[in-house]
């Protein structure tokens, strides 16, 4: 299964798990967001200002429902 990378983001900017205003996009180096499978990866600002490099599976929390994609708090099958 392939994910979008921009689509992914769009998606995440939209949930609970991206800062408030413009989503985690804005506040991680444009240069080190990547996706791997379902591993999405960025080195994102600290409070103080400095770089912490994070990763998060989306594999349990975005699936494929009926064509379209989802993002659930439970468990996807993949």
């Amino acid at each position: 299964m392939y994910f979008n990378p921009v689509l992914i983001a769009l998606i995440l900017a939209t949930t609970p798990l991206a800062v408030a205003d413009g989503g985690f996009i804005d506040s991680c180096e444009s240069g080190t967001v990547t996706l791997s499978g379902t591993i999405l990866s960025a080195s994102c600002r600290t409070d103080a200002g400095g770089l912490e490099h994070s990763s998060v599976d989306l594999g349990p929390c975005v699936g494929d429902v009926n064509g379209y994609l989802q993002v659930s708090e439970t468990n996807f099958s993949y």
